[in-house]
């Protein structure tokens, strides 16, 4: 199975440059790419930075980053979960 990253998924669905995203995280683009290829790894506090940053609820990463850890979930079911999460959260903020 290949392997991904969901905060690059994340990203990637928010449509963010990594430079913007580092702006937004006050750390630099290198640092995310880091991140992005498992060499580093994101802690409560960023990860509630990237919450903010991404406007998802902290949650969602959560249970994103249980899912990726499991041997059954592939990119593609984790990508489908991905956008369904963020179209509910869009829904919600809607209301």
């Amino acid at each position: 199975m290949k392997s991904f990253n969901i905060y690059y998924l994340l990203r990637v669905a928010r449509n963010m440059k990594v430079k913007e995203l580092a702006e937004k995280l006050y750390v630099t683009p290198s640092y995310i790419n880091l991140i992005e290829k498992g060499e580093k790894t994101v802690n409560p506090r960023l990860r509630h930075y990237y919450a903010e940053a991404l406007d998802i609820d902290e949650e969602v990463i959560k249970c994103l980053e249980e899912k990726s850890e499991s041997k059954k979930c592939s990119y593609e079911s984790l990508l489908l979960y991905l956008l369904t999460c963020i179209v509910k959260d869009e829904n919600i903020k809607e209301e």
